[in-house]
């Protein structure tokens, strides 16, 4: 999939500008010492499927956000257009400015730095085999909402069916472009994108995200953003995986070969601990599992080292911003007993990881003769990983 991403930044800011006293808009703002505009055209530098990134704002801005694309590595910024007196007018710009031959187009806040490339990069696959023409990623109303009138509640809506709509928003070229044609013909005030692909009756396609999307457009948004960053961020990843056992195979576990007349089976070399843990990081981060990264059909991994699958799992929580604090690890094999062997592969884990020793747990349990653990006839790994947000 191929798309062109374009980036709405003219908004004025004068809310947050006048209670900071800031000389400079809000997407040209450091949080955790970058721009939070250069965050955001990070993250959809770092996304594959994306060819081209324009971006629509106050010209006066325009060197600022060439030399923060130098600084940062963006390489993908092919424009930078001045933005109109609306959001609408602003994304047709930059829309009018990208390549006609690319075929979706992806509109996405200056001001959303938290999405995760691989967040996005998840999306635009859904995006891709879904067969519809418009997409917007949300998130399932929590708070209770109240119709209002003159400071009197009228009425308490049922929130069930209500969602709070964000960005990114994907669309096809040709439903897009049919969507401003028709907006041109007839204006109305649009909130988004998705609501000119709305008003001409064609369904827009939810994709559901859970992870921080937060839209910067208030002090305190950008006050919690700060505190976000520089107090390092911490997730949870939690994985798990489970092999048969063969007589004959070779066992290993976090890079050890335990001597043992049975052994994994499976696609790569089996490694039941390092597979919970490349789960967790992705988890962690955001980024799928193992199976969407190293799929059993692939042949390039049939009977692989799963020591490079860590190394591709650490990279995605790298490019995520993330560092790994500590990881804890429980294998469940009724035999051969592993005492003698957790040290061994508690430092190779470690090494592995980059960690200090203290850092890494390996826990060896039996089944107590239960289920197909206990019977001998297959392995289990649970993992559960700390990651920290890095600062830079």
């Amino acid at each position: 999939m191929k798309a062109s991403a374009i980036v709405p930044s003219a908004g004025s800011g004068r809310r947050i500008q006048k209670s900071l006293k800031a000389v400079l808009p809000k997407p040209y703002l450091e949080i955790g010492g970058m721009p939070v505009l250069a965050r955001t055209l990070k993250n959809l530098e770092d996304v594959p499927e994306i060819l081209e990134i324009v971006v629509a704002c106050d010209l006066r801005y325009r060197p600022m956000i060439l030399k923060m694309a130098r600084l940062h590595g963006i390489t993908k910024l092919k424009g930078v257009v001045q933005g109109g007196k609306t959001r609408t007018d602003s994304v047709f710009r930059a829309f009018c400015r990208t390549n006609r031959n690319i075929p979706y187009v992806l509109v996405h806040d200056g001001v959303r730095p938290f999405l995760t490339s691989q967040t996005i990069s998840r999306f635009l696959r859904r995006v891709k085999n879904s067969g519809h023409d418009a997409w917007a990623v949300g998130r399932l109303m929590v708070p209770t909402v109240k119709e209002v009138k003159k400071g009197i509640i009228v009425r308490t809506v049922d929130r069930t069916s209500l969602w709070e709509i964000e960005t990114p928003q994907v669309f096809k070229r040709e439903t897009l472009t049919k969507a401003y044609r028709e907006f041109h013909r007839a204006p109305f005030v649009a909130t988004d994108d998705a609501s000119l692909v709305e008003h001409m009756g064609k369904p827009v396609k939810v994709f559901e995200i859970r992870e921080n999307n937060m839209k910067i457009t208030t002090p305190e948004n950008l006050l919690t953003a700060r505190k976000i960053l520089e107090s390092g961020e911490t997730r949870t990843g939690w994985g798990e995986d489970c092999h048969r056992l063969e007589p004959g195979r070779p066992l290993y576990l976090a890079g050890v070969r335990i001597p043992s007349p049975w052994g994994a089976k499976g696609h790569s070399d089996g490694d039941v601990i390092l597979h919970a843990v490349v789960d967790a990081l992705l988890g962690a981060v955001g980024a799928g599992d193992i199976g969407e990264h190293f799929p059993d059909t692939d042949k390039r991994f049939k009977g692989a080292d799963s020591r490079i699958f860590i190394k591709k799992a650490l990279s995605l929580a790298g490019r995520a911003g993330f560092g790994i604090l500590n990881v804890d690890t429980t294998v469940i094999l009724q035999k051969p007993k592993l005492g003698a062997f957790k040290g061994k592969m508690r430092a190779r884990l470690a090494v592995l990881l980059g960690l200090p020793g203290d850092a890494v747990g390996v826990k060896a349990k039996t089944a107590e003769g239960l289920g197909a653990e206990g019977r001998g006839e297959a392995v289990t790994a649970h993992a559960v990983v700390t990651l920290k947000r890095r600062n830079s």
